[in-house]
């Protein structure tokens, strides 16, 4: 006799995700109901118990944790199993996840053949051909997403080299605002798969800094001529206060990326007509480079674990960029000996800094 289909409920607000979530388990021969939050679950269940939940966690500290436990308070929902997808991984939200009742836990962007492996080792049904260790599965992920952000690289370069020849034609000013403001997000895009290939990098021992004797000054001004694109819009002055004419031996092209995602950051962040400021400044053997916002600030028990990979703080201050971006410059400052903190500023919000030694 053919065994019963199983039943999916998935609870997603997106139907676009929704759509691709219900496309991978109907592959898998289950059937699926969808809902747009847990008050939808809740009714559909009440009709059709399903035998599994695939949970879309919300950004932010608490958001994933209380959506599971509101979709436990219905009868025909306490004891389903749970696979929440997330795209924040820090320790304190996980583990609030499970306690609120998740059996399992998925990272996005979703992989196929790992959500089907989660959905089946939660219903205890056979995992297709699969790889028996977990730890082979995610092994597998990272180097399908190595590859992903590679391919990545291919169709950028003809982006740019396309906008390139384009903005050598003459334009109307509206094009030519048009064509500013691709060009922009062209290179945001570009240091956001750099960022990328270079976490990988350095989580496997690979990166290597090229330091040599840099100007500072004329760092943080390539700096803050990158920044401009994005603060005018939004009105927010960037000020540059350097060390004189210091050279410091680093990697010019690291430092200067970390300090440009630690800007674009700040400015998503700072209010309109505000100042970011941009400063460098010696102390003894080491140079103290920061970005300082007139933003919300981040809470003292977030100081730390928002350098983490994949940490999102909620509306009130996120990494953005896939997650990497403050990951990416803890990292640069650690590949040059030094490390990356974020401190109050004397009149609010918030001051990352890159302490970078002296190398020995």
């Amino acid at each position: 006799m053919t065994a019963k289909a199983a039943h999916a409920l998935i609870v997603e607000d997106e139907p676009d995700h929704g759509l691709l979530l219900r496309i991978l388990l109907e592959r898998d021969g289950m059937t699926v109901d969808e809902a747009a939050d847990v008050e939808g679950a809740h009714a559909l269940a009440a009709r059709r118990r399903p035998d599994i939940v695939v949970l879309d966690v919300p950004a932010g500290p608490a958001g994933g944790a209380s959506r599971c436990r509101r979709l436990r308070e219905s009868a025909a929902l306490a004891d389903v199993p749970v696979v929440a997808l997330s795209a924040v991984h820090d320790r304190g939200a996980r583990d609030a996840l499970f306690e609120a009742g998740v059996d399992s836990l998925l990272g996005k962007p979703v992989v196929p053949w790992l959500l089907e492996w989660q959905v089946r080792s939660a219903l205890r049904r056979p995992v297709r051909h699969y790889p028996a260790g977990a730890q082979d599965l995610l092994a597998e992920n990272r180097a399908w997403m190595g590859y992903l952000v590679h391919d990545l690289n291919n169709p950028l370069t003809v982006v740019g080299g396309s906008l390139s020849l384009m903005a050598l034609d003459p334009m109307t000013p509206r094009q030519r605002r048009a064509m500013d403001q691709a060009r922009t997000a062209h290179e945001r895009l570009s240091r956001m798969v750099q960022s990328l290939l270079d976490v990988e990098r350095v989580e496997h021992g690979r990166l290597k800094t090229d330091a040599r004797p840099t100007s500072v000054a004329a760092l943080l001004d390539e700096v803050a001529f990158a920044l401009a694109a994005l603060a005018e819009p939004r009105e927010v002055h960037v000020d540059v206060r350097s060390c004189g004419e210091t050279l410091w031996p680093l990697d010019r092209e690291l430092v200067e990326r970390a300090l440009i995602n630690l800007g674009e950051n700040a400015i998503r962040h700072a209010p309109r007509g505000s100042t970011l400021r941009l400063q460098a400044r010696e102390e003894g053997d080491l140079l103290l480079v920061s970005v300082a916002d007139q933003g919300p600030g981040v809470p003292a028990e977030a100081r730390e674990r928002i350098f983490e990979r994949s940490v999102q703080l909620g509306e009130r201050r996120s990494q953005g960029a896939a997650g990497l971006g403050l990951a990416f410059c803890k990292l640069v400052a650690e590949s040059h000996g030094g490390r990356a903190w974020v401190e109050s500023g004397p009149r609010g919000g918030a001051v990352f800094v890159l302490g970078l030694p002296w190398p020995t």
